[in-house]
C-alpha cells in the first residue's frame, strides 16, 4: 500500500514540479520580485519583473536585473553588474562591471555612476555590444569611465576626474568629457563634444583614434570644445584616414591648443586624403596652433600669439593670427 501511494504521488501532475527560479547574469536569485526590493550589505542576486520596480542593492558586489519595465535600480556601494532591461530606466551605481553582448535593450535610460564605471546605451553592459534604440542619458561621474551610445541619440557626460572614453555611436551625440584626459569617438553623427574645464584632452571627431594608427569613420559636421588647459582638439580625419569632409566646428578655449581641421597626418609616414569640409576654428586665450584642411574654412586665433594654416584651402579666412599660412 505504502509503495502504490508513492506511485500515486508521483502521477499527480504537479506534485514534484517547481517554477525555475530567476536568474540574473546566469546565477540563480537571492532576492525576487515585484515592486521594491531591497537588498543587504552582502552579496545579493537580484531580479525584478516585468513590471516597474525600485530596486536597491545596498553593499555587496550585487548582480541586479530589472527585466522590463520603467524601473529605478541602485546598485549601492560596491562592483555591481546591473542589467535594467528593455524600459525607460534609471540607474544609479558606483563601479559597474558586466560582460558579454547585451542587444536590444529598448528604452531612454538614464544612468548616473561615481566610479571606473563602463557604460553602454540602453543597456548597462560593460565589456560587450550593446544595441538599443532609445535616446539614452549616461553621466560618467568621477573615475575612469567608458559611455558607449546606441544607434539613436546619445547624451554622455562624464565630468567627474577620471580619464574618459566616450563613444556616442551614429547618432545625433551630445558629449562632454571631464579635468582630466578624454578618448571620444563619436561615429557618424552630427556630435557636440565638451571637454570640460581642465583641458589635456585629446578629442577626435568621428574618428576612434587618438594617437597615431586608426580606423576608418565616417563623417559628420561636429563641434569640439575644450577646456582650460592645453588640448588636442580634431576634426574628421586623422592618421591612416582619408575623405572625412565633415563641417566641423573646434574651439580651443583657453590654454595653448592644437586644432586641426579634416585632415591629420600624426606621423611622417602617414597619407591623408585632400576631401575636406568647410571648419570653423577658433583659438581663444593661449597659444595656439590651427590647422584647417581643405576647403574654405575660418580660423581665429584669438588672444595671445597663434599660428594658423589654412593649407590647401583657397579661401580661408584668419583673424587674430600672429603667423598665418596658406590663407589667401
Amino acid at each position: 500500500m505504502l509503495a502504490a501511494a508513492a506511485l500515486l504521488t508521483l502521477a499527480l501532475p504537479g506534485a514534484a514540479a517547481h517554477a525555475a527560479a530567476p536568474t540574473c547574469f546566469g546565477t540563480p536569485a537571492t532576492i525576487s520580485g515585484s515592486g521594491t526590493l531591497n537588498g543587504t550589505p552582502g552579496n545579493d542576486v537580484i531580479v525584478g519583473s516585468a513590471g516597474v520596480d525600485t530596486i536597491d542593492g545596498f553593499g555587496g558586489n550585487d548582480l541586479i536585473c530589472g527585466l522590463a519595465g520603467g524601473d529605478s535600480i541602485n546598485g549601492g556601494a560596491g562592483n555591481d553588474q546591473i542589467d535594467a532591461g528593455p524600459g525607460d530606466d534609471l540607474v544609479r551605481g558606483d563601479v559597474f562591471r558586466t560582460t558579454g553582448d547585451a542587444v536590444a535593450k529598448r528604452g531612454n535610460d538614464l544612468l548616473l555612476r561615481d566610479g571606473n564605471d563602463r557604460a553602454s546605451g540602453d543597456n548597462v553592459a560593460f565589456n560587450g555590444n550593446a544595441s538599443g534604440a532609445g535616446h539614452d542619458r549616461i553621466e560618467g561621474g568621477a573615475g575612469d569611465d567608458s559611455l558607449a551610445g546606441d544607434n539613436n541619440s546619445f547624451t554622455g557626460n562624464a565630468t567627474g576626474a577620471g580619464n574618459d572614453v566616450i563613444n556616442g555611436g551614429p547618432g545625433v551625440d551630445d558629449m562632454r568629457g571631464d579635468s582630466n584626459a578624454a578618448t571620444v569617438a563619436t561615429g557618424a553623427g552630427n556630435d557636440v563634444l565638451d571637454l570640460g574645464a581642465d583641458g589635456g584632452f585629446f578629442a577626435i571627431g568621428d574618428n576612434n583614434l587618438v594617437t597615431a594608427g586608426g580606423t576608418s569613420a565616417s563623417a559628420g559636421n561636429d563641434v569640439i570644445r575644450g577646456g582650460a588647459a592645453g588640448d588636442l582638439l580634431v576634426g574628421d580625419s586623422s592618421a591612416n584616414n582619408s575623405l572625412r569632409a565633415g563641417n566641423d566646428q573646434l574651439t580651443g578655449r583657453a590654454g595653448a591648443d592644437t586644432l586641426f581641421g579634416d585632415n591629420v597626418d600624426f606621423s611622417a609616414s602617414t597619407t591623408v586624403g585632400t576631401a575636406g569640409g568647410r571648419d570653423v576654428l577658433s583659438g581663444d586665450a593661449g597659444d595656439d596652433t590651427l590647422r584647417a584642411g581643405p576647403a574654405n574654412d575660418f580660423l581665429n586665433g584669438g588672444r595671445d600669439t597663434d599660428e594658423c594654416d589654412g593649407e590647401a584651402g583657397t579661401g580661408d579666412f584668419a583673424l587674430a593670427c600672429e603667423s598665418v599660412l596658406g590663407v589667401p
